[in-house]
């Protein structure tokens, strides 16, 4: 981006969950744009210190890839970067629906990359209570 004077817009979609209108699912949701702000936050930093306007946004939405690809096809951009994590068995990129739902609508290239060493827990233990 710095090289073609160009900006880089940093999106987290909180997904809403069907049953949002309960006040945990509010609460969920609230710490959820709460942890995206701060993630944001941490990408403007990096493009500052790079040189590289970054602006950021938090939205809510319930299909989180459709509104990827809304803004991604909006006629603003030029390029959609995003990260994809390996799976430890086979150490290979792994593409879950949301993901390629993004290749097969956004109208503009896409860049995936491999993110480091993503931990994968397995199930988690039912809370005690």
């Amino acid at each position: 981006a710095k090289a073609s004077d160009g900006s880089v817009t940093a999106i987290h979609v909180v997904p809403q969950p069907e049953d949002h209108g309960t006040l945990t699912e509010h609460a969920r949701i609230k710490e959820s744009r709460t942890d995206a702000v701060a993630m944001l936050s941490e990408a403007a930093e990096l493009g500052a210190r790079l040189g590289v306007l970054v602006a950021t946004e938090v939205t809510v939405a319930a299909h989180p890839e459709a509104e990827i690809v809304e803004k991604a096809n909006s006629g603003d951009f030029d390029l959609l970067v995003m990260g994809s994590a390996t799976r430890p068995l086979s150490n290979r990129a792994f593409f879950g629906h949301r993901v390629t739902y993004l290749i097969e609508n956004a109208e503009i290239p896409i860049l995936i990359v491999n993110l480091p060493d993503q931990e994968f827990p397995g199930p988690s233990a039912p809370a005690d209570d």
